[in-house]
């Protein structure tokens, strides 16, 4: 009775070390390995994508003033733009104009306008 175990056991322990191995197993690798490197290319592009969003965000939570010069040098506010540009000049016209920051609630020194 012991020999037949020892020969069942042997023969199994044999088998299963004797067998080939799947050729599914090294497939399925290289897909992990592709899917891995696929999976690193998208959250490089959602970084990138996210950091774009970012900038564009916070040039919309600034407000540009536009500043007219009027009478002796005076100047006074005339707009207020939701966004942070650079204003162009019209032809003939004297202005500045500066940046507000709602998040440090500060406003940038006066910047003469450019020129058309």
């Amino acid at each position: 009775m012991k020999f037949v175990l020892i020969a069942v056991l042997s023969l199994t322990i044999y088998g299963c070390q004797s067998q080939a191995p799947d050729p599914r197993i090294a497939q399925f690798e290289n897909q992990v390995t592709t899917l891995k490197a696929q999976n690193a290319d998208l959250q490089k592009q959602n970084a990138d994508i996210v950091n774009q969003r970012d900038t564009c965000t916070a040039k919309f939570n600034r407000v540009t003033f536009l500043y007219d010069v009027g009478f002796l040098n005076n100047e006074t506010r005339a707009w207020a733009i939701p966004a942070d540009v650079d204003p162009v000049l019209v032809t003939g016209k004297t202005g500045t104009y500066s940046h507000y920051d709602p998040k440090t609630q500060t406003e940038t020194v006066h910047f003469k306008g450019k020129a058309q």
